[in-house]
């Protein structure tokens, strides 16, 4: 169930809709939620990405992935995948060879939770 929580961020307040425990929950959504378990998700997946660029060099790169934001042990959290289900990472390098022709190989791939 999804549920439009207060959310602060750098000494912004604003609302966020967040995926909410199912059933019985001692969460207490009447509070303001700190969006730093969020920043830290993303920084976590494109320190990631960021090593296997560094690995194949490309001129250029570009990733889009979704978050789902969740309240989870009293703490909102970005959700890149959940449980046992699969997500999606867009992924396009490009390669510049000479000063003609450019190269670009996009990846579409699935990220398992595991």
């Amino acid at each position: 169930m999804a549920q439009a929580v207060p959310v602060s961020a750098s000494g912004v307040e604003f609302f966020a809709e967040v995926d909410t425990p199912s059933g019985p929950s001692n969460v207490a959504l009447d509070r303001v939620f700190s969006f730093d378990g969020v920043r830290e998700t993303v920084q976590a997946i494109s320190w990631e990405l960021l090593q296997a660029w560094e690995a194949v060099r490309p001129d250029e790169a570009s990733v889009e992935f979704a978050l789902t934001l969740k309240v989870t042990e009293g703490r909102l959290t970005g959700l890149l995948v959940s449980g046992g289900a699969e997500g999606a990472l867009k992924v396009t390098l490009s390669w510049r060879r000479g000063t003609d022709s450019t190269t670009d190989a996009g990846i579409a791939g699935g990220v398992v939770a595991g």
